[in-house]
């Protein structure tokens, strides 16, 4: 059995006509997989943001979630490390880590802030670091009202440290 359809004009596709349709319907199928690959991969980035900040106190304004999410991606892509915050009026308990989750619970209400580094990051970067920034870099801003600011700010000094690390090449 023999399947006839209809050509325009009555006539069959020449073998260059029917190669062309069949070339422009794989790269079509083909921008088709792509524009669904990276609406995918959008998605997977908005939703691991949203995991990876729980802002319950709604402390950060729209700029400053934005800085955050841009630092949890960079971290991410650069070092390979997570990062996850948790703004809380309870006591803050950190959730279970893995090796690479750098992690920054605040309660401001509390007056309390726990940072949870990485073994090779916290090595790295140096015991009188990681006590300046869980002991003494929040405590103007918690007591001005102003945990957002010291938040960000203390995003950009572990930034600015990753980056001065020995061996580390400035460029992305």
């Amino acid at each position: 059995m023999r399947l006839r359809l209809p050509f325009p004009s009555g006539e069959r596709f020449s073998g260059s006509a029917r190669f062309i349709r069949i070339l422009a319907f794989f790269v079509v199928m083909t921008v088709v997989a792509w524009a669904f690959w990276q609406q995918s991969e959008r998605t997977v980035r908005e939703l691991s943001a949203r995991q990876a900040i729980a802002d319950q106190m709604k402390l950060l304004s729209g700029k400053d979630l934005a800085f955050v999410k841009e630092f949890a991606a960079n971290l991410e892509r650069r070092y390979g490390l997570k990062f996850r915050l948790l703004t809380s009026a309870e006591a803050i308990a950190p959730p279970d880590l893995d090796q690479r989750t750098l992690f920054i619970g605040l309660s401001p209400a509390r007056k309390e802030v726990v940072i949870v580094w990485p073994p090779l990051l916290a090595g790295a970067l140096g015991a009188d670091f990681t006590r300046y920034l869980a002991d003494e870099h929040f405590t103007p801003y918690l007591a001005a009202g102003d945990t957002a600011q010291g938040l960000v700010h203390a995003l950009a000094l572990i930034w600015d440290r990753l980056g001065k690390l020995p061996g580390h090449n400035e460029k992305p």
